[in-house]
């Protein structure tokens, strides 16, 4: 089916209808040269997501994309380039290989890698891209189960992103409802490298996960663009304690980075305020972390509410990792209040510990999305709800 795929009909198929829509290709098309329209839909759609997700892979012609979720599953490129930052070596193992985006840019700080999954698809797939893209490894069709018996040399690194199970279509919030199954391997994993690094989805509870793997040495929660995609444990050798790295990558090549323990979060002295001159919101990463009281003690900030986790300073602190807003009024929850500092009423709202939802606050200002300003529903120190109505600062 590689082959197929790579017929130059099929690719510039593929190319010239790559900003069209699948359910209209699909309804107008069964085959292409002989190869079924749903695998042709996976290119078209592989290429729409690869374009802004996998540049590097985009602007290679030869590389070919799995179906929807193990596109929609499989690491960004900004995010497996920081991956690739915590680890290096002789030999890698990648257990849950899947797309191989991780392999890929994980193996170039290693003199040896090995690609491990057993879904044959993935596998052909990992196997033609790695190769087109120049990649330094060895692919094992097979189980993770099965290989880590099998395999005699001691690797430096394991990695393993264990897929979630559908449990009775609940929400996982634990590694046990993983698979394969880590901590049932943890102590196969810890016999057979001397360093683990396991991806989890940011579902799962850090707290919990961190219980589960034992050895965490450091966790890194990682967002991209202000949107957390994935955290990461690294395990081994025992150690006594954990830091959180929340990191926030932009395509344009910024970050914001914070480090703090849980001890730190725990003994933090917080002061709170009513809102003064600035606004700061934590970034994405920072708030699955649960940085809160430590952040407000290490930049000096007053925090709104104890569950309001948004902070205020009459200075404006360049350095802050999230968003900084110019507070320009406090405001009652009240229709007409807001609305006669909202010319085109409209505004971009957001909520926090406040009994109404984004959504819900809007229609309750009889208030659209867009503009410049914005507005925060909050509950302030008193208890009090309040809108705080903002803007960005420059």
């Amino acid at each position: 089916m590689i082959q197929q795929l790579l017929q130059q009909e099929v690719q510039d198929f593929i190319k010239a209808h790559e900003q069209d829509d699948l359910d209209s290709l699909a309804l107008k098309y069964r085959h292409v040269n002989e190869v079924d329209i749903k695998l042709i839909l996976d290119q078209v759609r592989g290429r729409q997501k690869a374009r802004a997700k996998l540049p590097g892979w985009y602007t290679c012609p030869a590389i070919l994309y799995p179906p929807k979720i193990s596109m929609e599953q499989c690491s960004s490129e900004i995010a497996a380039r920081y991956k690739a930052e915590l680890v290096s070596g002789k030999v890698l193992v990648d257990l849950s290989g899947g797309f191989g985006v991780d392999t890929f840019y994980l193996s170039q700080n290693f003199t040896g890698t090995h690609y491990v999954e057993r879904d044959e698809w993935l596998y052909q797939l990992a196997r033609h891209n790695h190769r087109a893209l120049g990649a330094n490894v060895v692919h094992h069709r097979v189980a993770a189960e099965e290989f880590l018996p099998s395999f005699e040399t001691r690797p430096d690194v394991i990695y393993l992103d264990p897929a979630r199970r559908d449990v009775d279509n609940k929400k996982v919030v634990r590694l046990e409802d993983c698979e394969p199954g880590i901590t049932l391997l943890l102590p196969q994993l810890l016999d057979k490298a001397a360093q683990l690094l396991i991806k989890t989805s940011p579902l799962l509870d850090i707290d919990l996960s961190v219980k589960s793997l034992q050895f965490v040495s450091t966790v890194h929660v990682v967002a991209v663009n202000n949107e957390v995609k994935e955290v990461l444990y690294e395990v081994g050798p025992r150690p006594s304690s954990f830091r959180i790295k929340a990191i926030n990558l932009s395509a344009a090549g910024t970050r914001q980075a914070f480090e703090f323990s849980r001890e730190e979060e725990r003994s933090a002295k917080v002061n709170f305020g009513a809102p003064g001159l600035y606004l700061y919101e934590p970034n994405a990463a920072l708030m699955k972390a649960g940085a809160f009281k430590v952040l407000a003690e290490r930049y000096s900030l007053k925090k709104l509410h104890a569950n309001t986790h948004l902070y205020t300073h009459d200075e404006l602190l360049l350095d802050f990792p999230g968003r900084k807003f110019v507070i320009k009024k406090v405001l009652p929850v009240d229709r007409k209040s807001v609305q006669k500092h909202l010319p085109g009423k409209k505004a971009n709202v957001a909520t926090r510990n406040f009994p109404l939802g984004a959504e819900a606050l809007k229609k309750k200002l009889a208030i659209k999305d867009g503009g410049d300003i914005y507005l925060f529903g909050v509950t302030d120190l008193d208890g009090a709800r309040r809108v705080l109505l903002a803007r960005k600062t420059s």
